[in-house]
């Protein structure tokens, strides 16, 4: 067809300025011509070739705007989304981590509420425990050690947290000063009995102490990040009784157990109970997982459409 032609009639198909093999104007057989006149014609939106042409048209469109969107949707989600830190309370710690201590500083007049050693309390003038962690590929166990000392009145007791689905029987050979002992629990541990525990959590307890004391046992729990209350006498300033006590920095927090900004420093490795806490997507995995489902619905719409041809 002459551009005069198509100029004159605007009404043709718009296929006719760049034809695809199915349509009849691009034979023009002797059995196309009446279609062409037809179809080709002012009838074009009757032609099943445009009807087809036209929609997969329109369905790629369709699919590179929303391509743009979701691109441009993952870049805000990556740019002002902030990632969340999830509290690592309760997590696996690592290797070098088995081997460590929190400690209050030697000072004469040290009254510490809280420390930069890791510790919270009152125990002058100073306080420290350490833990040594290995883990026995004879017997399969983990096996804990403590170690806790004091420059004045002796330690009384000494909790330790665990989750709260451990039992009794999951700690094995407990030894206190090489002697063989005893622990009271697991129970949840409140202020009754420890007038300066700041909030309660679930934990053995070993009801024995002095100056300088090894707390060890073995288990078939993991360690993981937790929570330790130490427990002394009472001293007495200037007419003022103060009850003697340690704890790891992150008591002082109610919500220990989500609060993100507590770090290593903050807690001190303890038994697990074996229920490990789920693990919490970020909104850009999130984000990432919608994105995915939204391209692989789009792409089975669109497999769909090419099957109805």
């Amino acid at each position: 067809m002459s551009e005069q032609f198509l100029k004159a009639n605007r009404k043709v198909c718009p296929f006719i300025h760049r034809q695809y093999e199915e349509c009849y104007c691009n034979s023009l057989s002797s059995q196309d011509i009446e279609k062409t006149i037809s179809f080709c014609g002012g009838s074009y939106r009757l032609c099943q070739v445009y009807q087809f042409k036209d929609s997969s048209q329109s369905l790629t469109k369709t699919a590179g705007f929303a391509r743009k969107i979701l691109i441009i949707l993952l870049a805000l989600t990556i740019y002002f989304v902030p990632s969340a830190k999830a509290s690592i309370y309760g997590e696996s710690v690592g290797i070098e981590d088995l081997h460590d201590q929190r400690t209050f500083s030697l000072s004469p007049a040290y009254s510490p509420h809280q420390s930069e050693g890791g510790l919270s309390g009152y125990w002058p003038y100073s306080f420290s425990i350490s833990w040594d962690i290995a883990y026995d590929l004879e017997a399969m166990l983990w096996h804990y050690e403590y170690n806790l000392s004091v420059t004045k009145k002796d330690i009384s007791h000494f909790i330790l947290e665990v989750s709260e689905s451990a039992l009794q029987t999951d700690f094995m050979n407990l030894v206190i000063n090489d002697s063989s002992a005893n622990v009271e629990g697991p129970n949840t541990w409140t202020k009754a009995g420890n007038q300066a525990l700041p909030n309660s959590f679930y934990g053995i307890k070993f009801d024995q102490g002095g100056s300088s004391v090894s707390y060890s046992f073995d288990s078939i729990n993991d360690p993981v990040w937790g929570n330790f209350y130490a427990k002394g006498g009472v001293d007495n300033v200037n007419g003022v009784k103060q009850q003697m006590n340690a704890y790891n920095n992150a008591l002082n927090f109610g919500d220990f157990r989500i609060n993100e900004d507590l770090d290593e420093l903050d807690f001190i490795v303890r038994p697990n109970g074996g229920d490990m806490p789920p693990i919490v997507p970020e909104p850009i995995s999130s984000t990432l997982f919608v994105v995915g489902g939204v391209m692989l619905g789009f792409r089975r719409f669109k497999k769909l459409a090419r099957s109805v041809r």
